[in-house]
């Protein structure tokens, strides 16, 4: 299959549009524009909301009869904070210890260039508060802003280049939707998955566990493809169609190291997705 004008429209969309999806306002338009491509590819997906909070709730969406399916395919739909070095598959701890480090020295730098900023302020008696006076609201605009960018730098500074990961999975299965019309594959959009697997607990709570589940992050990477079951090997069609007692099987992109896979920092950034990754998928669950 090649880059179809439906597929290059979903990919600018998701790419730019909805590039980031932390904050319950941006899942929901996410959400509500995946639930509309789905719509228009003649399938009914549902929204199920979990774990609800006064601030909002997390939601996982399900395209097929779970209970039914003889196989799931799914991927999480959340984006991650930004974070030094590689992307490490398989190790969260490393990649929330990466994460922590970089909130910590982001804020670290916050504080310093705030405290720079008073003291500036202060030498040019800015808090004088005369009203009459420029530069008293340019001081307090100015106390505003870096308190708004604070809050933020606290919580994590969200990451807006998501394609690879894990924009480039969303679109591969919206594309083995549209082509792959097969009743016995149910697939899930999951919350919750970039740093956690509430959203995969989740959704194995509405399944059979004699029900292989295929967990699929950052296939369109400019790495191979590998598929983790009852052993790590290079992906191929047989390695799905093998019967396995496990329930989680995982397809992944990315790079060799002994035995840790991971996506560098050159790769994660790029702005193009390995489209014969996504041929090779959608043929392999044909």
């Amino acid at each position: 299959m090649a880059a179809t004008e439906k597929f290059k429209d979903w990919q600018f969309r998701y790419q730019y549009m909805y590039a980031t999806r932390r904050s319950e306002k941006s899942k929901k338009r996410f959400i509500g524009a995946l639930v509309t491509d789905l719509s228009e590819l003649g399938v009914e997906p549902k929204v199920i909301e979990f774990d609800q909070q006064k601030k909002g709730a997390s939601r996982n969406i399900y395209v097929g009869d779970l209970k039914r399916a003889k196989k799931i395919i799914c991927t999480y739909y959340d984006t991650p904070p930004n974070f030094f070095g590689d992307y490490v598959l398989f190790d969260r701890q490393a990649q929330s210890r990466k994460t922590i480090f970089f909130i910590v020295l982001t804020t670290i730098i916050s504080i310093v260039i705030g405290l720079a900023g008073l003291s500036l302020f202060m030498q040019n008696n800015l808090f004088a508060f005369d009203f009459s006076q420029l530069k008293t609201y340019v001081g307090i605009a100015a106390i505003l802003l870096f308190f708004l960018i604070f809050g933020k730098v606290t919580k994590g500074l969200s990451n807006r280049k998501n394609l690879v990961r894990n924009t480039s999975t969303i679109l591969m299965m919206l594309a083995m939707i549209e082509e792959n019309k097969n009743a016995d594959i149910a697939y899930a959009f999951i919350d919750e998955g970039s740093y956690g697997e509430r959203g995969l607990e989740v959704l194995k709570e509405s399944t059979k566990k004699t029900t292989p589940i295929y967990f699929m992050d950052s296939v369109g990477a400019e790495t191979p493809l590998y598929f983790k079951g009852d052993k790590t090997e290079s992906f191929s069609k047989t390695a799905v169609d093998t019967k396995t007692k496990r329930q989680m099987n995982y397809i992944f992109c990315g790079e060799s190291k002994d035995t840790t896979f991971y996506l560098s920092k050159d790769i994660l950034k790029r702005k193009e997705i390995n489209m014969a990754n996504i041929n090779q998928l959608i043929e392999a669950f044909s």
